[in-house]
């Protein structure tokens, strides 16, 4: 695992850490984007944002598609970002906008509660604005719901989760990929 800094303004990510971004197919990635998605141990993207993942130098990363079908009812966060949050690695997960997927984004809250982390779980929200870059929101996770809700269908969000884990890293070795693509 790489020493992936601290800081939400320079694209840093903590083990254990889960950033949900969403960005249209149809424009490119923001600095702040392309710098969480260097810095990730792992990224998880829908299959239609492939060419923004294919311009980036993931050294170091691993990337997967995400499932082009969700059930009705899934969560937001995929069951894959959740397990490996959980077992100390930094995870990108890169979502088109659509009002499906903020509507599963309003019930994270209820989902790590069933999985037993607590609600008061730290959370920060990036609205990414077309006047202002991003603005940061600091909160708790029982929170979230209302932050989603102010936030204009017309602004990508950013969502960091976690750390989901006690502060212990992955292994650096626990997989390899030739080119850091699945898919």
């Amino acid at each position: 695992m790489r020493d992936n800094g601290r800081s939400e303004e320079s694209g840093g990510l903590e083990p254990g850490q889960i950033w949900l971004i969403e960005r249209p197919a149809s424009r490119g990635l923001s600095a702040l984007d392309r710098g969480v998605l260097r810095r990730a141990d792992v990224v998880l993207y829908d299959r239609a944002l492939a060419p923004l993942i294919a311009d980036l130098p993931l050294v170091g990363s691993y990337a997967e598609v995400l499932p082009a079908e969700v059930e009705e009812g899934a969560s937001a966060i995929s069951a894959r970002a959740l397990k490996l949050a959980s077992e100390g690695w930094s995870i990108v997960q890169l979502v088109q906008p659509c009002h499906q997927w903020r509507r599963r984004l309003r019930g994270i809250a209820e989902e790590l509660g069933r999985l037993s982390l607590t609600r008061n779980l730290a959370i920060r929200l990036i609205a990414k604005t077309a006047t202002d870059p991003f603005q940061i929101q600091k909160a708790r996770l029982c929170d979230l719901q209302e932050l989603v809700d102010l936030a204009g269908e017309d602004e990508p969000l950013a969502v960091i989760v976690g750390p989901l884990a006690d502060g212990a890293s992955a292994s650096a070795y626990a997989f390899t990929a030739a080119n850091g693509l699945a898919g």
